[in-house]
């Protein structure tokens, strides 16, 4: 399915790309105007540096603090990798209005862009 595909379907919007910065490891924050992350696809045209993405939610955004697993109290975290659509646990971002994306080891050579998929509440 193509992300043009995603984004014409009612149940499924594709968000704004999320951008994490050469030589950086933490993406800009999104709003997410009452969705949850449902998926996210790596889509930069160079490589993806990390092997995997965790998250961080804040409600105001300004304080962002780790999301962890509802399951096992861990920290959340998905393998990545370029063009991969990866499924996300909504029920681990309830609450947030915000989000940042965090990868695993600092980006090298260009910046990461991951299409972030999210669902209505």
């Amino acid at each position: 399915m193509s992300l043009a595909t995603l984004s014409s379907n009612p149940e499924m919007r594709v968000s704004s790309d999320m951008t994490v910065a050469d030589a950086g490891t933490t993406s800009g924050a999104l709003q997410l105007h009452g969705n949850l992350p449902a998926a996210l696809i790596p889509t930069s045209a160079g490589s993806i540096a990390a092997a995997t993405a965790s998250f961080q939610a804040s409600f105001d955004g300004t304080n962002y603090y780790p999301v962890h697993d509802r399951d096992t109290n861990a920290l959340y975290s998905v393998a990545i990798a370029k063009d991969v659509y990866e499924a996300l646990k909504a029920e681990n971002f309830f609450g947030a209005r915000f989000i940042r994306i965090v990868l695993s080891s600092a980006q090298s050579g260009a910046s990461a862009i991951i299409k972030l998929i999210t669902v209505p509440y």
